[in-house]
């Protein structure tokens, strides 16, 4: 029973991806 759906799968990977982006260690 997966509570997490596809959209929201997609709106945390491209928050996580935008997040490294910003990430000012690298």
């Amino acid at each position: 029973r997966p509570e997490i759906q596809r959209a929201d799968v997609q709106a945390i990977l491209d928050n996580v991806i935008k997040a490294l982006r910003k990430d000012p260690s690298r």
